[in-house]
Formats: structure tokens, sequence, C-alpha cells
């Protein structure tokens, strides 16, 4: 199970299952990069590279002002969000705890920034879906990580990424 987003490629190998969810169309709902199956949890994964060298200075500077828009965290949530109506729709659940993360790759975007972009997508997760009244048999583990490459492959190890010399995992 190996796939490429944005100038980096991810092996799954040492997971349960993934698949790359952006890629199943289901009535136009948007969605995370990867949804994986680790031994103890469900991660949702989205990437963004702005650093990636294909990346223009000019797509670099729209990315930018983007994620410093009150817009940007509506759109992420709602990519993490629409995975789960996705699955609930067909009539499946995840049997695992769900973990969100948003590996975030931009020289440009640090420090207190990323801090305020992790609070308001934080604060925009469905975390009360963990109430029984939903008939949720696992849940939405009250967590999302907000990381850099390099963070995500400490964090997630079982992941192996590779690509453009930040992240190198044996």
């Amino acid at each position: 199970m190996v796939f490429s987003e944005s100038g980096f490629r991810f092996d799954f190998s040492n997971c349960l299952s993934a698949y790359k969810a952006d890629t199943i169309t289901y009535h136009d709902l948007s969605a995370v990069d990867f949804v994986v199956e680790t031994d103890e949890n469900v991660v949702f994964i989205e990437v963004k590279n702005p650093d990636n060298p294909r990346s223009s200075t000019q797509s670099r500077k729209a990315f930018l002002d983007e994620l410093l828009t009150n817009v940007y965290p509506y759109i992420i949530s709602d990519k993490y969000k629409n995975v789960l109506l996705r699955t609930w729709a067909r009539g499946e659940k995840f049997s695992k705890p769900i973990i969100c993360v948003l590996i975030l790759e931009f020289s440009e975007f640090k420090g207190s920034d990323r801090e305020k972009l992790h609070e308001k997508i934080f604060n925009r997760l469905p975390f009360s879906l963990n109430k029984a009244e939903f008939g949720a048999t696992k849940h939405f583990e009250k967590r999302f990580d907000l990381l850099s490459y390099e963070e995500f492959c400490s964090v997630f190890p079982m992941i192996m990424v590779s690509g453009e010399d930040l992240c190198e995992n044996s």
C-alpha cells in the first residue's frame, strides 16, 4: 500500500489497511487524502506541502493567504467530517478510535500562526459524536495533530514517508 501525495511517498505496508479517500467520489463530498487503520486507531490524514519544489511562488502566496483567513479551518474540518458522513452513509462504522492529522510542510507558516490554525480546526471537529446517542461504536479521539513531516514520522513510525529529503524512515 504505497501512495504519492504532495511530493511525498507514503508506505502503509506496516498498517492494517489504507486507502486514498480523496479519489473516491461520493456525492461531491470532499475528503482527506488518506484513511489508515493501525493496530490502535483509524487515522484521517490530510497532506499540504507548499514547500514542495514544484509549487510556484504564486501558489505558495495564495495558500498562505488562504491559511490566514477564517475560511480555511472550515474547509479542512469539513474533509474530516465528510469521511465520517460517507462511511455512515454506506452503512459502515469505524471499529477503532479516530485521530485527525494535518501534515503541513510550509516554512512560511510557523509559530503562533500554526497554533491559531490548530485551535480553529480543533474547535470545528465533531468530538460530540462520541456520545452514545449517535450510536457510535467507537469514537473520535479528542485529538487533532497539526504536524510537520518530521513530527509525523516521529508520532506515526509505522507509516513510512519519503521524498524531498524532509523525512526518511527506514
